[in-house]
This record gives C-alpha cells, sequence and structure tokens, in this order.
C-alpha cells in the first residue's frame, strides 16, 4: 500500500499577504489551555447534576439531560469520572456563562443566597418584635406596607395572616411553623424582587 502524494496546483496557490490575513482570523490555543476548558467545563457539569431543579430553566440539550441524569445514577467513582468527561464533551455547544451564572445565583454557598437569607432574617425580627408588642400594631403595619412597597410581588394578606399566626404562636409559646412560613414568605419576595 503506497501512500498518495498530492501534486501542488499552482491555480490553488494563495499569494503571501492572503495567507497573512488568513493565519491572522485564526486563533491559536494551546493544548494546555484546551485541556483547563475541559476541566472546567467538566466541573461545571459537574455542579450542574446536583441541581436537577434548575435543569428546566436552562433549556438544555436534551442528550446532556440524559447525560447528567445518568451521572446520578452512577454509583463507581471511576465511572462517574468517565462520564463527567462525557458531560464536558456535552457542554461545549451550550452558553457557559449563562449556566455559571445560573448556577452560582442558586447555589447555596453564594454571597447572594447568604445576603437574601440575612435580610429575610432581618425583616422576619423587624416583623415579629412590632407585632409581639400590641401598642406598636401600628409600627407593624408600617413595616408590612414598606416591605410590600419595596418587594411588590408579595401579598399583603398572605403576609399580614402569616405574621399574626406567627406571633400568636410565640406569644402561646409554641411551635407550629409559622416563624418559618413567615421566613420563607419574607425569602421569597424578596427573591422575586432581586431577580425581576
Amino acid at each position: 500500500m503506497t501512500k498518495e502524494k498530492y501534486q501542488h496546483d499552482p491555480d490553488s496557490e494563495v499569494d503571501a499577504a492572503e495567507q497573512d490575513m488568513l493565519s491572522d482570523d485564526v486563533e491559536t490555543v494551546s493544548k494546555s489551555e484546551m485541556k483547563r476548558h475541559m476541566h472546567a467545563l467538566q466541573a461545571l457539569g459537574e455542579r450542574l447534576a446536583a441541581m436537577p431543579d434548575l435543569w428546566p430553566e436552562l433549556e438544555l440539550p436534551d442528550r446532556l439531560l440524559k447525560a447528567l441524569e445518568d451521572f446520578n445514577a452512577i454509583p463507581s467513582r471511576e465511572a462517574k469520572r468517565r462520564h463527567l468527561q462525557f458531560i464536558g464533551k456535552q457542554m461545549r455547544n451550550i452558553d457557559y456563562d449563562a449556566v455559571l451564572a445560573a448556577i452560582e445565583l442558586r447555589d447555596s454557598g453564594s454571597d447572594y443566597q447568604k445576603n437574601l437569607h440575612h435580610e429575610a432574617e432581618k425583616w422576619r425580627e423587624r416583623l415579629l418584635i412590632a407585632g409581639r408588642r400590641s401598642e406598636e400594631q401600628q409600627t407593624m403595619n408600617d413595616l408590612i406596607t414598606e416591605f410590600v412597597s419595596a418587594n411588590p410581588a408579595t401579598e399583603v394578606q398572605v403576609l399580614r395572616q402569616t405574621l399574626r399566626n406567627a406571633v400568636k404562636d410565640l406569644q402561646l409559646n409554641r411551635n407550629r411553623g409559622n416563624t418559618k412560613k413567615l421566613y420563607q414568605l419574607l425569602r421569597d419576595g424578596l427573591a422575586r424582587d432581586l431577580q425581576s
């Protein structure tokens, strides 16, 4: 078996100036840089696999969704490592920055989540303190109005009722989960306002 030798075709010759223009348009990427990019895609894929509730929001390709589902079902560490390589290859065609931003937004360790938690805690404490003091009914109403005007997605009646139930539980020294419901309601209102 012999290799075919190609004859030089003078008609297809590209002059030196045109060749320089073509080489300027092509961006050269080192092998190390390509590996770093692939490892970054794999790490992002691993984080994404841990957040299945986020998948519908990102409109991921079906093949990537299937790969992420399969990753969570694989028990072997070595098989997971190989499957992450496959996930990394599938993630080449998606918007890396958009997925990373969505994950950071949802990541419980992110600054956004911490700030959201602290803000909701502050509002809950302010409302519960005002609600426990019967002489400060006007203060409680003012705080509710202030919160709702700053976070218009929150339903006023639901907030008032949940606050009344939480204050009543605290006064009767019982735990029915109303303070937690109040926190969740405040947190959801703050989150909706920050996302829009």
